[in-house]
């Protein structure tokens, strides 16, 4: 599941994803692939790019200002996972 969280560096937000994650029952398991940072300003491209039939599910850019200033965590779209 990809993870999208405000905080001061990428190893705080792998802590805040995983935290965040396990609040809500997933079972953490490591992380796969490397952790990026996308700049508030780009995230509608990166949307565009990445997710573009979720895009009305994903929030804006303005809303993901506020949810990094408010150091929230929030998921991507579930692409698949394996229950336990």
């Amino acid at each position: 599941m990809a993870a999208y969280v405000g905080a001061t560096d990428w190893q705080a937000a792998a802590r805040q994803a995983v935290e965040a994650a396990r609040a809500k029952g997933f079972v953490f398991q490591g992380i796969k692939g490397d952790a990026r940072e996308i700049p508030v300003a780009s995230w509608g491209l990166y949307v565009d790019r990445v997710w573009p039939e979720f895009k009305s599910n994903l929030p804006t850019e303005n809303t993901v200002f506020e949810i990094v200033k408010s150091g929230t965590v929030f998921f991507g779209p579930f692409c698949g996972f394996q229950s336990a």
